[in-house]
């Protein structure tokens, strides 16, 4: 049996980890080199070229300020590259570690709360990144079945009851109102 409050717990964490590797996900295909320069990133460019403006300007120093938005912007899209980057991995390793009960449940949350956070992403990037994490999740979960079979030796008939066991903790989890007591008698854990 596992106890309600840590299975809820751990739902939790994997729902919030999957959300935030969507959302860099998001924002990290938002400033790829190939991908479109944020428009954000074009208007503040605008701005610094038309807030800087010396006295008698000349084309050449037109072009200085010029070159000098585009490189702000060039170095701000890269900073924003790493750091979604290191996100993006650091998630997937919290991923990895994470219990993987309950992982499609939590999956169906996450897309949920990308697409109420965050309305310009396209479904195209949420089945992407929906990809990932099932492959991520999946892959964790042979790599520990061989692992413990190799390991401990579990004989044929114990695989069978493991087996069910996992079919039966995957029946969705309700996170509705009401007291723990309830909750555990209507989940049935």
């Amino acid at each position: 049996m596992m106890d309600y409050r840590r299975a809820r717990a751990d739902f939790s964490i994997l729902a919030k980890t999957m959300k935030k590797y969507m959302k860099a996900h998001h924002h990290l295909f938002r400033v790829t080199p190939g991908g479109n320069v944020p428009l954000e990133f074009l208007r503040l460019e605008m701005k610094l070229i038309r807030s800087v403006s010396p006295l008698g300007p000349t084309p050449q120093t037109d072009l200085l300020l010029t070159g000098n938005a585009k490189k702000w912007s060039r170095g701000a899209a890269q900073i924003l590259r790493e750091h979604y980057t290191s996100v993006w991995k650091k998630c997937e390793a919290e991923l990895k570690g994470l219990p993987k009960v309950f992982w499609k449940q939590a999956l169906a949350v996450a897309v949920r709360w990308v697409r109420k956070d965050l309305r310009s992403v396209k479904a195209q990037t949420l089945r992407a990144a929906s990809q990932n994490i099932q492959e991520i999740m999946t892959s964790t979960d042979r790599q520990e079945g061989m692992k413990n079979e190799k390991s401990k030796g579990v004989k044929e008939e114990e695989r069978a009851v493991n087996i069910n066991e996992a079919e039966a903790e995957e029946q969705p989890v309700k996170m509705g109102k009401g007291s723990p007591k309830r909750m555990k008698k209507r989940n049935q854990f």
